[in-house]
């Protein structure tokens, strides 16, 4: 998580689908034994639970991670290392998803996988387009 990361990177990391592997996961002694749980990727609202599409678990630190802003702050904090106090985990993500670089790394995240739609569109676009024109030949 802490090498610069390129373009091309970028583009393959959101290709994919967000690193939230399912549970159970490896509880801390020295908090313990508190852990990370599933019910993480989700916040709760009067409407019903709301997916934290930008919250992933690295199984490598054993750390969740802000995946906008480990892509595209430099910032945030944890953007490196992740976060591992569970105890605090409900308190640090709410502060963390109002912070101004958070909101601001989901907004060009958010751009990126849209204009990765509208690559793939026009890339099935041309495709056709050139298969037309062979045909005419």
């Amino acid at each position: 998580m802490g090498k610069t990361l390129t373009d091309q990177d970028k583009k393959i990391i959101i290709s994919l689908e967000p690193n939230r592997p399912k549970g159970p996961f490896p509880k801390d002694s020295n908090q313990n034994d508190r852990s990370i749980s599933e019910s993480y990727y989700f916040s709760t609202t009067k409407y019903g639970p709301v997916n934290r599409l930008w919250l992933c678990y690295s199984t490598v630190l054993e750390a969740a991670y802000c995946e906008s802003c480990w892509l595209f702050s430099k910032l945030c904090s944890h953007r490196s290392t992740g976060l591992r106090d569970w105890k605090h985990l409900s308190s640090r993500i709410e502060e963390h998803s109002k912070s101004k670089a958070h909101i601001e790394a989901c907004a060009v995240h958010d751009l990126w996988r849209k204009n990765r739609a509208s690559d793939k569109n026009l890339e099935e676009e041309l495709k056709d387009h050139s298969a037309g024109g062979m045909k005419k030949f």
